[in-house]
């Protein structure tokens, strides 16, 4: 067994990756970069759940909230490649069922066959599942909306790519199966990212389907019985001056394979982010209402449902906004959720957090 990537090993890991790659992009191969990118917050906590926020109730820590190494490069006119790591997580093969494990979030290569089709082949970002939520890295968010954080982001197979007209869609077809999950069927998914009126207004529509197929034991015993999963998104971004407006509707339906009852997810995200100082200074707000279903019908007080209302407040100051190279940003931010269960007998839960941090990218090339 492999051991698990450890905090030290990583940083050790990603200084001699850094060193490696600079010195190999400027020894005769321009066309390779390599990234590091991070977040750090001082961070504080508050929730009336204990088992809300790292297991704690009221809390005050410092935390890496996004670490990750980044390499990509042309290897010909036709060909690129990417890869990047998770520095917060494990690389032990071990974990999940394509033997990249969580460690790994991308892990493709992308092929040119036309001016307006593209092939990319590995481990991508499943696109499109959360709408223009979706677009943003993890560095970048301060809260993601409910349905999101249930949707499939990385995954392994294939997708086209074809483009015309400032129109882009992807075909995917990748594994249903994670670090968390088994594989049985392939999962697919279509995307359409627009771009209307020279960019002023880019909607997005994606619909992801998992089938997974019956399962049987010993004796031919049902198992796991066949299902289907399914995730629905409609959004889109409106850009004009110094205003960017983004609206996504999120729907989650998840079948289940056993006794349980199916569960179901909806989100309405609004967020208004605004560009000051020539883009130096952000500010932005983002609003949420979402709802789950258990599909319990308060039985004997189980049902798990809940509507959920949240909001985000940001101030984020970019000092070298539109230089090359270095990138980094210096936030404050503040969210609040509160879950309103059905349920007389499940206490609603209020959750928030302060933090104050920096965010940072480097680029070698």
């Amino acid at each position: 067994m492999m051991k698990k990537f450890t905090f030290t090993r990583s940083v050790l890991f990603s200084t001699i990756a850094l060193v490696s790659a600079q010195s190999f992009a400027e020894s005769g191969f321009p066309n390779h970069q390599v990234g590091l990118y991070m977040r750090a917050d001082a961070q504080a906590n508050q929730s009336d759940n204990s088992a809300d926020i790292n297991g704690d109730e009221d809390s005050n820590r410092f935390q890496f909230n996004y670490l990750r190494l980044n390499f990509k490069g042309q290897l010909n006119d036709k060909t690129s490649y990417r890869i990047r790591y998770r520095l917060d997580k494990s690389l032990d093969a071990g974990n999940g069922i394509d033997s990249t494990g969580p460690g790994v979030n991308y892990a493709y290569i992308d092929r040119t066959v036309t001016d307006n089709l593209k092939v990319r082949l590995g481990k991508q970002y499943f696109a499109g599942v959360c709408g223009r939520e979706g677009d943003y890295s993890g560095q970048d968010v301060y809260k993601y909306s409910l349905t999101c954080d249930v949707n499939p982001f990385y995954r392994t197979g294939v997708a086209l790519m074809p483009s015309f007209n400032g129109q882009s869609f992807v075909f995917s077809a990748v594994n249903t199966g994670d670090e968390t999950s088994n594989q049985d069927e392939f999962g697919y998914a279509a995307s359409w990212y627009g771009n209307l009126a020279e960019g002023m207004f880019e909607p997005i529509v994606a619909y992801v389907y998992f089938p997974r197929t019956e399962q049987k034991g010993a004796g031919g015993a049902i198992t796991a019985k066949s299902s289907a999963d399914s995730y629905l998104t409609v959004g889109t971004r409106f850009t004009k001056d110094i205003v960017q407006l983004e609206a996504d509707y999120m729907r989650a339906d998840i079948e289940s394979r056993g006794t349980a009852e199916d569960e179901s997810y909806d989100t309405l995200a609004l967020q208004a982010r605004f560009f000051l100082m020539g883009g130096k200074l952000q500010p932005l707000v983002k609003f949420e209402t979402s709802s789950y279903d258990d599909g319990a019908l308060n039985n004997a007080g189980a049902d798990g449902a809940f509507d959920r209302n949240a909001y985000t407040l940001a101030l984020e100051y970019y000092p070298d906004h539109g230089k090359e190279g270095v990138d980094w940003r210096m936030h404050v931010a503040y969210w609040q959720t509160t879950d309103d269960f059905d349920s007389a007998a499940t206490k609603d839960i209020d959750t928030s957090q302060l933090l104050l941090g920096f965010s940072f990218n480097f680029t070698g090339a």
